[in-house]
């Protein structure tokens, strides 16, 4: 009795959620498509005392639930590693081209860059700036010999060529000077 009591309840319950769910719809391009899933549903509610009664619903649900799971999880994964290699891939990538940029940028200004390392966080946000300045033997010796101030002034030019060019903070950004 409180079988039945409990599958007639079910039905109630479904009946009004159906007929709300049904009424609460702003436009009525996906009724037809709902109303097909709530009739599936209904389906189900209705034959689940005979299912219950066969002991075939515990076994049905429990492996299909299991196997969906299995196979969604796999699924999520691996697309979750694929991601994570893709995102990699793509910031390797981006910081690349930037370094390249940078290179090609400065180069274009007149200094001889040997090599620019550019190191970004996933969203692609710059952290970081490495830059190798080249200077042949007398321009390092005039550069040595030149005050501090001259020095300074130096690098603070490639620094707020790149910091206007990438917005990138000053302090994040080093550079070295280095002799062929």
């Amino acid at each position: 009795m409180e079988m039945i009591k409990d599958w007639l309840t079910n039905i109630v319950i479904f009946t009004v959620l159906a007929t709300v769910t049904i009424n609460v719809l702003p436009n009525n391009n996906y009724k037809r498509y709902i109303k097909l899933f709530i009739g599936l549903m209904f389906i189900v509610i209705i034959i689940s005392p005979i299912t219950k009664y066969l002991n075939i619903n515990e076994d049905i649900g429990f492996n299909y639930i299991l196997e969906e799971f299995n196979v969604n999880y796999n699924l999520y994964s691996n697309s979750k590693v694929n991601d994570n290699n893709y995102t990699k891939k793509l910031v390797e990538t981006y910081e690349d081209n930037v370094g390249t940029n940078i290179k090609d940028y400065l180069n274009n200004q007149g200094y001889n860059i040997k090599n620019v390392e550019v190191i970004s966080d996933e969203n692609g946000q710059i952290n970081s700036i490495d830059i190798e300045v080249i200077s042949e033997e007398s321009i390092l010796e005039a550069f040595n010999n030149s005050n501090e101030t001259e020095n300074i002034s130096l690098k603070n030019n490639i620094k707020t060529l790149i910091c206007q060019f990438y917005n990138v903070d000053s302090d994040n950004i080093n550079i070295k000077i280095k002799e062929i």
